[in-house]
């Protein structure tokens, strides 16, 4: 490239001819023969066109060679649009990409970890305590709430109880008035308690398991006839209220399927000294299977028993009549003072005493 930029050249750009620097002339020197006019516009014009294809013959030769300023214009533009071109493949190529690895690390959603374990429900609330299911420590409590009750009446029984003697515990519950029998009168004999109610009769076994006294426990009721029949158990927390009379229960009460025996066909021989009664309101039922041995045994049993309800009893006359028949065997009805009482005033649930006649 460089010899044909030097034939361009009047004279070669890297020397000055002395003709060229003003008041340089030389003496002696002559200007050149001028060139024939037509060899002078070949050798031009074969200039010109070697030097607008010098740029793509020697471009990797690492000779630079500037263009006419339209034609550097034109080649600019062309270079931006393929620069633009590259770019927009490159873009689409980056978005093909990432179409098809899915969204980006952080964009991706983390992988679902272990199922939560479903919440608890929270247990229901408790209702009041039930002689169905209430533990041994409630019913405990319930009792001992009631326990001036309890040894008041242990007190007015007290003149009447064997310390080493037999009594009968009929609806014995929890077995909470032997109980206090032997803690307030010091009772070291034997007691038979009866309790129909299965949960009930296994929370006897856990008041009676530290007592100094014997004890055996039946389970099922007294009455007079055998028999499987229902017991109503009160829904309210009072474990004192279980009943057979089926008129005073309320829609509220549970069922509950007991079986009962008349006392003569229970197998019981030995003969107590003292009775307890208290069924809500089946007493005269109680009493009733026992006539025949209580007349035949002497001496007689002193017997506390509840009334349920007096005049209110839906049975009130059936009641009556036994009580007659007892009175006729040697018993006299009594307050637990002691003092006689006419039964047939009693209005409301009393305890009282049936005291043999010779004691």
């Amino acid at each position: 490239m460089f010899p044909v930029i030097a034939a361009l050249l009047p004279w070669p750009p890297w020397r000055v001819r002395p003709s060229d620097r003003p008041g340089s002339e030389r003496r002696g020197d002559q200007a050149p023969a001028a060139e024939a006019p037509h060899l002078l516009a070949c050798r031009r014009a074969s200039a010109l066109s070697v030097s607008q294809n010098v740029y793509s013959d020697n471009v990797g030769e690492g000779v630079h060679a500037s263009y006419p300023p339209k034609r550097r214009a034109e080649r600019s533009i062309v270079s931006k649009a393929k620069k633009a071109v590259r770019s927009i493949r490159g873009l689409v190529r980056s978005v093909r990409r990432r179409l098809s690895s899915g969204p980006a690390p952080e964009a991706r959603a983390a992988p679902p970890g272990p199922a939560a374990p479903p919440k608890e429900s929270p247990p229901p609330k408790s209702g009041p305590p039930s002689a169905a299911t209430v533990d041994h420590e409630t019913a405990l409590k319930f009792f001992e709430k009631r326990k001036a009750g309890y040894q008041r009446l242990s007190a007015a029984v007290a003149p009447y109880v064997d310390r080493h003697g037999v009594i009968f515990d009929v609806g014995a519950n929890i077995g909470y008035f032997s109980l206090i029998l032997a803690e307030e009168l010091e009772f070291v004999g034997k007691a038979h308690l009866f309790e129909p109610v299965p949960h009930l009769a296994s929370l006897c076994r856990k008041t009676l398991a530290d007592v100094s006294f014997e004890w055996e426990l039946h389970e099922y009721g007294l009455s007079d006839e055998d028999a499987e029949l229902d017991i109503f158990i009160a829904a309210d927390g009072n474990l004192g209220w279980n009943t057979m009379i089926a008129e005073k229960a309320s829609a509220a009460m549970k069922r509950v399927a007991i079986a009962v025996k008349a006392f003569e066909g229970a197998g019981i021989d030995e003969q107590p000294s003292f009775i307890k009664i208290d069924v809500e309101g089946a007493e005269y039922k109680v009493l009733r299977g026992m006539l025949g041995a209580l007349e035949g045994w002497s001496p007689r049993p002193v017997i506390l028993c509840e009334v349920g309800w007096g005049q209110g009893h839906p049975s009130w006359e059936e009641e009556l009549s036994v009580f007659r028949e007892l009175e006729a065997v040697g018993y006299e009805i009594c307050g637990i003072d002691g003092t006689a009482i006419h039964v047939t005033d009693i209005t409301k649930t009393t305890d009282i005493l049936f005291l043999p006649r010779e004691s």
